[in-house]
């Protein structure tokens, strides 16, 4: 016998982004199984990726005022078990400059909580970016600090400080270059980014046990 489901779900605006629906069928008996069911977000205009390995689980959001916390009326969502997010920042709404583009004078994107899939560890840290990334990890969160102390720089210019700063090639597109991925395709360029965030990631440990200590 054929069977026909109809799956209907409310629009969150403030929580955005692919969604992985578990429906099980079962007769008054037993168990018949188990299917997945993903249901695409098309509202969402900023795709991307946390990383310090791939991390599930993570709250992402953009934090139009800068203090680090989920308001409320900021956008939110969710990363997947692949690590990645989708947003919905439609430059009416969050483009407060009138520059035509959500960048780092409009806000910041922060990933918070999560699990590191490659160690199973809590990512205990916060990790941010500036709006025009599609990777979030511990080198945008470098490149974003630089932008929130200096208002005179611009993305590409905070960018190519880091690089110089990590001994890293001037042309590794910092805010869009998928760490995992990359080293996944064997591209020589993704050892020495890899080393460089993950001494980033082991510096931010450090200080946060260090002022957890206090």
């Amino acid at each position: 016998n054929k069977v026909s489901l109809i799956v209907n779900a409310i629009d969150d605006t403030f929580a955005n982004g692919d969604q992985l629906v578990s429906i099980g069928i079962r007769s008054i008996y037993r168990s018949l199984g188990q299917f997945e069911v993903m249901v695409r977000d098309n509202e969402a205009s900023h795709l991307g990726v946390v990383s310090d390995g791939l991390v599930s689980g993570a709250r992402v959001f953009f934090d139009m005022d800068g203090d680090g916390l989920l308001d409320e009326g900021e956008p939110h969502t969710l990363t997947d078990k692949r690590g990645t997010y989708q947003l919905l920042l439609p430059t009416g709404l969050y483009d407060r400059n009138g520059d035509g583009v959500v960048n780092s004078r409009d806000g910041q994107l922060v990933a918070k909580g999560g699990i590191d899939t490659a160690t199973g560890l809590l990512l205990r840290n916060s990790l941010t970016a500036p709006p025009t990334a599609t990777v979030i990890n511990p080198l945008t969160t470098v490149v974003n600090a630089l932008l929130s102390s200096d208002p005179n720089l611009n993305e590409n210019q905070a960018t190519a400080k880091v690089s110089e700063a990590f001994g890293l090639a001037p042309d590794i597109e910092l805010l869009s270059f998928d760490i995992i991925h990359e080293a996944s395709q064997n591209n020589d360029l993704a050892s020495n980014v890899l080393r460089a965030a993950a001494a980033v990631q082991d510096t931010i440990v450090q200080i946060d046990n260090l002022i957890g200590s206090e």
